[in-house]
């Protein structure tokens, strides 16, 4: 089985680069097995539905416009983001995770298992650095997707010794 980590969103719009700061928290902190493989895909195009087509199963990390407060972790199955009604998008963020996977199904190519873990926004801005309220839901959205890497049978190695976090966007 090979799982793709994937991190979505914009590294100078504030807290949309949530996904690629904490694929660079889990990269500082773990070591994963060779079958697990961790992209940072920025605001993919239509190529999306490539990257994901080579794997089996997909975490991906997103700020996601959803009910609650800011830096809150809501998690989303493959059959959740599949309700979510189409709607007209122009925005960087194109095709829409739940389009990318349409298309995976369609061509026979998208991952058996996917798992959406987003967080709240607080601010979706030009800068480069996240909010309080977002970097707080940072060890709730590490377990997350250490338990579903569990799940998914692997068990990724916690460094005693964290490596520096390579954050070169800030």
């Amino acid at each position: 089985m090979k799982v793709g980590i994937i991190s979505l969103g914009s590294i100078i719009m504030g807290d949309d680069a949530f996904g690629a700061y904490v694929l660079q928290f889990l990269k500082a902190n773990y070591i994963f097995p060779s079958e697990i493989e961790l992209l940072d895909l920025g605001t993919p195009g239509p190529e999306f539905v490539n990257y994901m087509a080579r794997f089996d199963a997909v975490i991906v990390l997103d700020a996601v416009k959803a009910k609650g407060d800011p830096g809150e972790v809501h998690l989303y199955r493959q059959q959740d983001i599949a309700k979510v009604l189409p709607s007209l998008r122009l925005s960087p963020h194109d095709p829409s995770l739940r389009d990318a996977l349409l298309a995976g199904d369609f061509i026979g190519e998208a991952p058996d298992d996917v798992l959406l873990v987003g967080v709240i926004p607080s601010e979706v801005e030009l800068q480069t650095t996240l909010s309080e309220p977002v970097m707080n839901s940072i060890p709730e959205v590490e377990e997350a997707v250490i338990s579903e890497l569990r799940r998914l049978g692997f068990e990724p190695e916690r460094l005693s010794q964290p490596s520096a976090l390579d954050i070169w966007w800030e």
